[in-house]
């Protein structure tokens, strides 16, 4: 498991006037004060992350019907949304867009190609994720991914600590995290925003899963 206190995650958005940056640390701890404008992907209450979920934290330690079984079979460190995307490894398609996760404690990408600065993972910061089929993967790298904003033309927000999981079939950027760097994020009106400092960064939504998706001639970014 990783060492959470040795362990950063950083944010920084560079715009047209120059740039602005923080960090914070990513200390598996809960969080407090209420979260008004987030829903929980479980049981669908506002103001709280579905890793929070009081719901589902009892389900999973009863395990005594299906939603906790389905809760057991995950890591207590595994990202867990959007449902039945991250891992469902028996589907040989990759999506390509980023998903925004509430439930998941990391950024999380197949593709190392897309990264920079990227390094292997260290024996103390290897964590699993367990799939919905029961198996058990692990990150092999960690880098840096640079993310265009679909918002500003002029505006990109570097990830920091994004994990390479090569069977993943989704990217995840992990809500918690960003949140613990003074990230914003507004759920409603069929569409998620992603704010820095009153400044709408990112935004989107496809069905039930929030997918930062992009017009046509457009990318997300990437290693340059």
């Amino acid at each position: 498991m990783m060492d959470n206190e040795k362990e950063s995650s950083a944010f920084s958005a560079h715009g047209g006037g120059g740039s602005i940056g923080l960090s914070g640390r990513s200390s598996g701890s809960r969080f407090g004060g209420g979260k008004p404008n987030i829903t929980c992907h479980y049981c669908g209450k506002p103001g709280h992350y579905m890793r929070d979920c009081r719901k589902r934290l009892a389900e999973q330690s009863q395990g005594g019907n299906e939603r906790g079984a389905e809760g057991n079979q995950r890591s207590e460190r595994a990202p867990a949304t959007p449902r039945k995307l991250a891992f469902a490894l028996m589907d040989k398609s990759w999506l390509k867009d980023w998903h925004i996760d509430t439930g998941s404690e990391w950024h999380i990408t197949y593709d190392a190609s897309e990264l920079q600065k990227v390094r292997t993972v260290r024996p103390e910061e290897i964590f699993s994720v367990t799939g919905y089929d029961g198996s058990k993967q692990q990150p092999t790298h960690v880098g840096r991914y640079t993310l265009k904003s679909n918002v500003d033309d002029n505006l990109e927000i570097e990830l920091d600590n994004v994990y390479v999981v090569p069977k993943a079939m989704v990217k995840l950027i992990s809500a918690g995290t960003l949140d613990e760097s003074g990230v914003v994020f507004e759920f409603g009106d069929g569409k998620a925003e992603v704010r820095f400092k009153g400044e709408t960064i990112l935004q989107g939504k496809v069905g039930r899963t929030y997918v930062i998706s992009y017009g046509s001639g457009h990318s997300a970014g990437g290693n340059r």
